[in-house]
């Protein structure tokens, strides 16, 4: 991995047979145990890289590029890296630590302070590092003692002697200095490290050769052997993929509504109507490009279960593997999976906007009709001025992936298809997401302690959806007995079965006026439910008077039986049909009872009944003129059914 795009271009004429990618090392996305050994020179710098799959931590770069490379490195095999001597001297143990739960130390040089000064124009001082990615089933190697830092003597500017603070290893290992410690001061008089080297010692490269054969002859022998072989890491050969770790859609159980998969039989597709498999209609084109894209769908879908699951690294490794190469082979033959295309809307003509004016006034004249009869009046200026304004809008783009119309975008795991990528919309490139390089999800861990009552029964709850007093005990880490006394006031016993506890937050809520009176009942015959009686008579809600309730006329809620009992009681009617059909009510009363003073005048007009046979419509108030005797009549308000 180079990111200079020169030195990148030089490197792969030099190896002609080696795989140069010009890219960050942040962005590289291979699956993780892919090689046996990786060798690099980390950057140095004061700030983090975005990385989510392997520097969730927030590391800075160079820790974060030594992280990464061990994620990318087969158990046994080697991490070799130089580094600034603050990856080894931190304060701050943070990064150790997260390096040493993966790797062991295999040994560390520490080079003197100008040894790249000719190269690279930095008097850094800079530490060789060799890591070795430890097996999953292996403890960390003995006498690792490279987490911390120990005060070491070293001479200041004065000629004098100090101290200064630099890694266990190398408290324990000052052989592996090449060079004598000196405390020099830098910007803002900060005191810096440097390593000096005398006229006397031998040339740097043999210095380095020497202490490489020393750490290596000792870790062979305890055991610290580079062992990873090509065999031991992840292969992205088709030939070995297991085809058996997949679950193909027709093997799946409670297959989702429109779940497509390939008909090998018929060289075609088929979708899930909910109970039976169907041919889905596409394309020949479409169709061997689907195929592809169900293929990813699936291998993606295999791999985060077998995360979830928790199943062994080299199951996960191999899956990831056979992504990476189908996801590879699909961008080579037709690009990123989230490609589109954006459409050109043609520029509005006369004829676009007239057809456009008509649609609108058709639709306003109809949402205005007067009882089924489209409006025919005069259209408002300003509503007429509204619909010139948006007859002469340009049509929005939009964007065309006619990729998908096989049917992959309506298969209801496509979202998992389509973010696989990290998808530029401007550029229209994409790159890895980080699940083609390490697992983003995981089994939940399971849960052995809690530290309070309230986190242990809520993960009874969580585990067993019921309140296992055994299991509170045992997080809790107390006995049966403190169990239940530590949940008083947090469950309560149910009144039909005093061995099954209901928790506070259930039993105290609904209709808590029946729980009382059950448990008052309980409490009369066993004294175990005064506590029950004791919490429920705090939380009774006060008692609504009638006046209190008010309700709109039509609401569902209202049972049948009381719009009855108005009609006759307010209204006066002695025969009532109250019906609620499709979400409508109708109200009929029989002729000769709906002329009385309270229907035609107190809650309607002479030109309309408050009630009429089967008038189940909206009412609409309007404004109409009534005429009596003969001449024009004061404008009144009518009320009667709207159209």
């Amino acid at each position: 991995m180079e990111i200079d795009p020169i030195t990148a271009t030089i490197s792969s004429y030099l190896y002609p047979s080696a795989q140069v990618r010009n890219e960050g090392f942040e962005r590289t996305r291979v699956p993780e145990n892919s090689f046996t050994a990786t060798i690099g020179n980390v950057p140095f710098g004061g700030f983090a890289v975005h990385d989510p799959a392997h520097n969730p931590a927030g590391h800075n770069i160079h820790n974060h590029f030594i992280l990464k490379s061990l994620a990318l490195t087969a158990p046994g095999g080697y991490v070799a890296t130089i580094s600034s001597h603050f990856t080894m001297d931190s304060a701050n143990q943070r990064a150790r630590r997260d390096m040493a739960q993966a790797a062991d130390l295999v040994g560390a040089v520490r080079l003197p302070t100008k040894a790249f000064a000719r190269v690279a124009g930095t008097d850094a001082v800079t530490d060789i590092l060799i890591l070795r990615k430890r097996e999953e089933d292996r403890e960390p190697a003995a006498g690792q003692d490279w987490i911390d830092t120990r005060p070491v003597p070293a001479t200041d500017k004065d000629g004098g002697y100090t101290e200064i603070d630099v890694n266990a290893y190398f408290a324990a290992h000052p052989e592996n200095i090449l060079g004598a410690l000196h405390v020099g001061h830098g910007m803002y008089n900060a005191e810096t490290l440097e390593v000096r080297s005398s006229s006397g010692d031998a040339p740097l490269g043999q210095a380095v050769r020497e202490r490489l054969a020393v750490i290596t002859r000792d870790a062979t022998e305890h055991g610290l052997a580079l062992t990873a072989t090509p065999e031991s890491a992840t292969t992205l050969d088709a030939a070995t993929f297991d085809q058996g770790l997949l679950t193909a859609a027709d093997a799946r159980q409670n297959t989702a509504l429109a779940t497509l998969r390939y008909d090998a039989e018929h060289d075609g597709l088929q979708r899930f109507d909910g109970t039976r498999w169907v041919a889905h209609p596409a394309r020949k084109g479409e169709v061997a490009e689907t195929r592809q894209l169900l293929h990813l769908r699936d291998v993606s879908g295999a791999l985060i279960r077998a995360q979830l699951d928790g199943l062994p690294a080299p199951d996960r490794d191999q899956l990831r593997g056979e992504l990476n190469r189908t996801y590879d082979t699909y961008v080579a033959r037709h690009g990123p999976i989230n490609r589109f295309t954006w459409t050109n809307p043609a520029e509005i003509t006369q004829a676009k906007h007239d057809q456009r004016m008509g649609k609108a006034e058709e639709k306003w004249r109809t949402s205005n009709a007067e009882d089924g009869v489209p409006y025919a009046g005069e259209v408002p200026m300003e509503t007429r001025q509204g619909w010139e304004d948006k007859a002469w809008e340009p049509t929005t783009p939009s964007k065309r992936s006619p990729h998908l119309d096989g049917g992959i975008r309506n298969d209801p795991t496509f979202a998992t298809v389509a973010a696989l990528e990290v998808f530029d919309e401007e550029t229209q490139t994409a790159a890895k997401a980080p699940i083609f390089s390490t697992d983003v999800v995981g089994p939940r861990p399971a849960r052995t302690t809690a530290e309070t009552v309230e986190a242990a029964l809520a993960i009874s709850l969580d585990e067993t959806r019921t309140v296992d007093v055994d299991r509170i005990a045992a997080l809790l880490g107390i006995d049966t007995a403190q169990a239940r006394e530590a949940l008083v006031g947090r469950v309560y016993p149910d009144t039909a079965d005093p061995t099954l506890l209901i928790p506070a937050a259930e039993y105290l809520s609904g209709n808590v006026r029946t729980k009382l009176a059950q448990a008052q009942a309980a409490a009369a015959a066993d004294p175990a439910y005064a506590a029950n009686v004791d919490a429920l008579g705090q939380v009774q809600p006060r008692t609504i008077e009638a006046a209190e309730i008010h309700q709109r006329p039509g609401v569902p809620w209202i049972p049948v039986s009381d719009y009855q009992q108005f009609v006759t009681e307010v209204l006066g009617a002695r025969t009532v049909e109250v019906n609620y059909t499709l979400g409508q009510w109708s109200i009929d009363v029989p002729k000769y009872q709906r002329g009385t003073p309270l229907m035609t005048d107190t809650y309607g007009t002479d030109h309309a009944s408050v009630v009429r046979p089967g008038d189940h419509q909206r009412v609409r108030v309007s404004r109409v003129d009534l005429q009596s005797g003969g001449g024009p009549g004061p404008h009144r308000r009518g009320v009667g059914p709207g159209g």
